[in-house]
């Protein structure tokens, strides 16, 4: 990677208050992982998120809907108690080769003015959103359009609650 794309990139962290929080090479990770026992606590996370029951990230759609349709093989059909474990979650990420990145992206939340031109924010309280893509600056480019998604919506909420003061 060029000098002058980390510099950009830098530009942009700052631009759009990014953060990359977790980065994992998911190639190196389903190629290496056991999966039973100890496994990497960023990973681990990435695996709850899309096993999750809230909203995920769109970029994530693929890789959840691969384990549902194929979780079948851990269980019989008729347990309707079944919850897939995370190495097992793991294994199937494996068999379904999505060798990309997993990366969990923070900004902070926004406080905006009374006028919406100004606001402050801090590290102390912020969003986290993950997302994948098959290479890290694919993921990147997702990175600043979901912070950008996410200071909009600070800015739309403080419209409708009249702003701080």
């Amino acid at each position: 990677m060029s000098t002058q794309t980390l510099n950009d990139r830098s530009e942009q962290a700052f631009e759009a208050d990014l953060r990359a929080i977790h980065i994992v090479d998911l190639t190196s990770q389903l190629a290496t992982e056991g999966f039973r026992g100890s496994i990497d606590d960023a990973l681990e996370e990435f695996i709850e998120e899309l096993l999750s029951d809230h909203p995920i990230h769109d970029s994530l759609q693929p890789l959840a809907q691969f384990i549902a349709e194929n979780d079948s093989f851990f269980h019989d059909e008729e347990d309707e108690d079944f919850e897939i474990d995370i190495g097992d979650a793991g294994e199937l990420l494996s068999d379904g080769r999505f060798y990309g990145f997993a990366v969990q992206f923070g900004t902070p939340v926004r406080a905006y003015t009374a006028s919406g031109t100004g606001w402050w924010s801090g590290w102390s309280n912020y969003y986290t959103q993950w997302v994948y893509a098959k290479t890290y600056e694919q993921a990147w480019e997702l990175g600043l359009a979901w912070a950008a998604d996410r200071n909009l919506h600070d800015k739309a909420k403080a419209g409708q609650e009249g702003g701080a003061a």
